[in-house]
């Protein structure tokens, strides 16, 4: 919540003395910092550093000290957003907290900074996308303050997600948040209505005789797709129970991996179910459905069976033996 050099400036007034700045880690976190700071510089009297007496600094002088306004931005965001919750969840907001305006809202007053937040990655990296695609940013930590220059922009942890429709044609866009700048491109084609397909897999839907054996063998069933895209598969039975099985949706594949003890069985109707969706939000609802052959040892057990005595006279017939 508050800025790093305006917590070592009430640090220093709080304890009335001079961080030597250039001592400080510049990449750590200001507590671990300030901590492992003063174990060579310590505070002056045998005073330990806590880090929660900057903020209470802050509130007993909150009159004389100037507040940063990007300080101060960050705590407005942050008491609308607490406002909307203690006003939806009443139920939930303890005795004790800050009162502001007649309603009460908790709020953290430690003073400690953020991680800062690093891009990683982006799905789609780059390349063609639908004029009304879905861009999705991924960052280390949450980032703060996101602004996109076009698309409309939803921010979920560490999840950015950049909403068209986008304007046809080359596409430069410009994701910014508090600790950086992202620049990824594009060639926008037109509007994508046409929802993801399933063009292969280990099985088809309407297979009979699927051997059991060679699937648990392998450990998997793969349904591959005319795209990409995400959502969520999994293996149930004729009836709609859950198999067990685990299930993942990755690029234009959707996986499915056996689970000790749930290998599935002979003569059995399954059914591989789910929903994905591409990138311009089409979904297809995932129904493939297969039988597995009958357990072949069960036909070699009725072929050596014993004859019964009826039999027996027929098998001693066939012999040419006589019978009584």
């Amino acid at each position: 919540m508050l800025a790093r050099d305006f917590y070592l400036e009430l640090v220093e007034k709080t304890y009335d003395i001079s961080i030597k700045k250039a001592k400080l880690l510049k990449r750590s976190r200001i507590i671990s910092c300030l901590e492992k700071y003063f174990e060579t510089d310590p505070i002056p009297n045998g005073v330990s550093f806590r880090h929660i007496k900057p903020a209470e600094y802050l509130m007993k002088n909150i009159e004389s000290i100037k507040v940063p306004q990007g300080v101060l931005d960050r705590f407005q965001k942050v008491f609308d957003k607490l406002l909307v919750f203690s006003t939806q969840h009443p139920d939930i907001v303890r005795e004790g907290e800050l009162e502001t305006e007649g309603r009460i809202i908790p709020v953290n007053t430690e003073g400690e900074e953020a991680a800062p937040a690093n891009f990683i990655s982006a799905t789609p990296l780059g390349g063609e996308i639908a004029a009304n695609a879905t861009i999705t940013v991924t960052f280390d930590n949450a980032p703060a303050d996101v602004t996109v220059s076009a698309g409309t922009v939803t921010v979920a942890g560490k999840t950015v997600t950049i909403a068209g429709p986008f304007t046809p044609g080359p596409f430069a866009l410009t994701v910014t948040w508090a600790d950086g700048t992202q620049a990824l491109n594009y060639t926008v084609t037109a509007s994508d209505t046409d929802p993801p397909t399933v063009t292969d897999g280990t099985v088809k839907d309407g297979d009979k005789d699927v051997d059991p054996e060679v699937i648990n063998t392998d450990g998997k069933i793969e349904i591959e797709f005319s795209e990409e895209v995400s959502g969520s598969v999994a293996l149930q039975t004729e009836g709609g129970d859950d198999v067990g099985w685990l299930g993942k949706v990755q690029g234009n594949k959707a996986t499915l991996e056996v689970v000790k003890g749930k290998e599935i069985g002979n003569e059995t109707t399954y059914v591989i179910a789910g929903k994905v969706s591409d990138a311009a939000g089409n979904s297809t609802d995932v129904s493939v459905t297969f039988v597995t052959k009958g357990d072949e040892r069960d036909s070699v057990v009725e072929a050596t069976k014993v004859p019964s005595v009826g039999g027996k006279e027929n098998l001693n017939r066939r012999k040419g033996y006589a019978v009584h």
